[in-house]
């Protein structure tokens, strides 16, 4: 990835964190094929936008944002998760399960 293409993509994110209420970070690495497809599906019908994001994107986007994400940032810098790549789930509503 371009140094341009990684800027677009923290611009993005930083837009995305500005017009949500609720967010959720999620290692969905031991999931198997089908529990991911149900989660991709759940999300989907709760309306819940999920994405995959690297650290470093996900935390230069969080420090561009006027908004405080407490521990998030927190686990983001920690070192053994430095090459993890997080599911991002989002939603610009209060209020929802996911099932």
């Amino acid at each position: 990835m371009t140094r341009e293409e990684k800027s677009q993509v923290i611009q993005d994110l930083t837009v995305t964190l500005a017009r949500t209420n609720t967010i959720y970070l999620a290692d969905i690495s031991g999931l198997d094929a089908l529990a991911t497809s149900n989660l991709r599906r759940a999300c989907f019908k709760a309306n819940v936008q999920l994405a995959v994001v690297k650290n470093t994107l996900l935390s230069k986007a969080m420090e561009a944002s006027d908004k405080e994400f407490g521990e998030l940032q927190d686990i983001l810098k920690k070192t053994h998760c430095y090459q993890k790549q997080w599911k991002l789930l989002t939603r610009s509503l209060e209020n929802y399960r996911i099932y």
